[in-house]
C-alpha cells in the first residue's frame, strides 16, 4: 500500500510529503490545502492507472485550458512531480512522475514547421519505477522508450507520450512473452492501488443515474449500490448487516423497481412502518454511513480511500463510533484486505476521537505554500493525553498542535 506521497507544484502546494497510517486524519483551517493534498493522492493513481484522456483533476482534464489552474501559481514552466513509497520507512521513492509542458520539442516544432500551430499541452517528461529485482525503469520524451536492466526478448518498448511507465508494464506484463519475466515487477505496481476521492452529498446521491462511475458528490450512487447486489450478493449483504448495526430501526435495503425492471427508488424497509421508507425520507446521516459502507467495501487491495468531511449529518455523539467506523475500513474488518483511509475535517467532535498519531496538521503560508506535517511525539504532549487526559480535539482546538482554524481564510 502507499506508505508516503511527495507532491510539488499543485494549485496551493509547492513542496510537501504526507505520511500515511491506516487511518489519516488531515487537520487544518480553510483554504490551507487538505483538498488539493487528497486530490493529489487521487491523481497519482489515476495517471497510473488510466488512459491519459480519462484522467481528470477536480473533474477537469489536463489538456488544454485547465493546466495553468492545476500548476502552482499558474506556472505552466513547472513541473508538476509526484513521488510515492510503498515500502515502510524508505528513503528513496518507488515511482516518480514529472508532467509538465516540453517547451523545447514544442520551440523546436515551432521552428520547423512555421506554419503548424502545436498547442502547448502537457505530458509525461520523466519518469522513474523502481525494478523489485534491482535498478530502474525510466523514460523520458527523448527518445520516448523505456529502458531496463533486465534481459528482455529483443523488442523495443515505446511508450506513448501520454502513457505511464506503470500502465505500459502492466498492459505488457499481460502478454505471454513477458508474464513470467514480468510477474514480480506487475505484482509490485499492484501494492501501489487505486484512489478514490469522495466528499458525498444526500441530494446527488439519490439522483437516478446510470454512469459508469460513482462521482465525488456520490452521483450514480443508487445503481452502483444495486449492480453490487445483483453481481456480489454475499458483499451488499455485508453492508446491510453492518447499517443495521449502527442504525438498528434499519431492516433491509430494497430499490424500488418499475414494470419494464428499471431502479426508481432507493427504498428501506425499517421498524418503523410497515411501508417501505423512500430513501429521500431517511436521515441523512443514514445516507452518508450508507454511502461510506459502499466506497470501503468496493475499495480493492491496497487502495485509498480519501474522504472530505466524514463527520457530515451525524449526531456528536455518534462520533466516536465513525472514527472506529473508519478505522474498522482501514483494517480490513469489512472488505477482507486492509486499505488506506485517508480523511479532512473540521470537526472537533470527530478529532476527539482521533490518535494524536493518526493526525496530519496541514499549513498553508505565502511563502511555503501548503505543508503537512505530523505531530511531533514531545513530553508536553505526552503530559496532556496521559497526565490530564486531553483529547485530540481539544488540543487541536487550543492550537497547540497548530492547523487552527481561521488562520489561512
Amino acid at each position: 500500500m502507499l506508505e508516503r506521497i511527495e507532491i510539488e507544484n499543485l494549485g496551493s502546494i509547492q513542496n510537501t510529503g504526507v505520511s500515511l497510517s491506516p487511518l489519516t486524519v488531515l487537520l487544518g483551517s480553510n483554504a490551507s490545502g487538505k483538498t488539493t493534498v487528497m486530490r493529489g493522492i487521487e491523481l497519482f493513481a489515476m495517471l497510473r492507472n488510466q488512459p491519459w484522456q480519462e484522467v481528470t483533476y477536480a473533474g477537469k482534464s489536463l489538456a488544454g485550458d485547465h493546466w495553468p489552474n492545476l500548476i502552482n501559481g499558474g506556472d505552466t514552466t513547472k513541473r508538476l512531480i509526484l513521488r510515492g513509497f510503498v515500502q515502510p520507512d524508505s528513503i528513496e521513492p518507488d515511482c516518480v512522475m514529472k508532467l509538465g509542458i516540453d517547451w523545447k520539442q514544442l520551440l523546436s516544432s515551432i521552428v520547423a514547421q512555421a506554419s503548424t500551430e502545436k498547442p502547448a499541452e502537457p505530458e509525461f517528461l520523466d519518469e522513474k519505477l523502481k525494478d523489485p529485482k534491482g535498478g530502474w525503469l525510466m523514460a523520458g520524451t527523448q527518445p520516448n522508450v523505456i529502458s531496463t536492466a533486465r534481459e528482455f526478448p529483443p523488442i523495443t518498448l515505446v511508450r506513448p507520450r501520454h502513457s505511464s511507465i506503470t500502465r505500459v508494464t502492466s498492459q505488457l506484463g499481460a502478454l505471454p512473452p513477458f508474464r513470467e519475466q514480468l510477474a514480480d515487477l506487475v505484482q509490485n505496481l499492484e501494492s501501489f492501488g487505486t484512489a478514490r476521492y469522495f466528499r458525498p452529498n444526500s441530494a446527488a446521491m439519490l439522483y437516478l443515474t446510470f454512469k459508469q462511475q460513482v462521482s465525488p458528490d456520490g452521483s450514480g450512487f443508487v445503481a452502483a449500490l444495486a449492480t453490487l447486489q445483483n453481481r456480489e450478493s454475499e458483499r451488499f449483504e455485508g453492508i446491510e448487516q453492518r447499517l443495521s448495526e449502527l442504525f438498528p430501526h434499519i431492516r433491509r435495503i430494497r430499490f424500488d423497481i418499475s414494470a419494464e425492471g428499471k431502479i426508481q427508488h432507493l427504498v428501506f424497509e425499517t421498524r418503523r412502518s410497515a411501508r417501505l421508507i423512500p430513501a429521500e425520507m431517511e436521515a441523512d446521516g443514514v445516507l452518508t454511513t450508507l454511502f461510506l459502507l459502499w466506497a470501503g467495501a468496493t475499495t480493492p487491495p491496497h487502495g485509498t480511500l480519501l474522504i472530505d468531511d466524514p463527520e457530515v449529518a451525524l449526531h456528536p455523539h455518534l462520533m466516536g463510533k465513525r472514527v472506529e467506523f473508519l478505522r474498522s475500513l482501514a483494517n480490513g474488518e469489512l472488505t477482507g484486505h486492509p486499505l488506506r483511509v485517508v480523511v479532512a475535517t473540521q470537526s472537533i467532535d470527530f478529532v476527539r476521537w482521533v490518535e494524536p498519531s493518526e493526525i496530519r496538521v496541514v499549513e498553508y503560508s505565502n511563502e511555503t505554500g501548503t505543508l503537512v506535517h505530523a505531530i511531533p511525539e514531545n513530553e508536553t504532549l505526552r503530559t496532556l493525553v496521559d497526565k490530564f487526559q486531553a483529547n485530540a480535539g481539544d488540543l487541536w482546538y487550543s492550537g497547540t498542535l497548530g492547523g487552527v482554524p481561521g488562520v489561512g481564510e
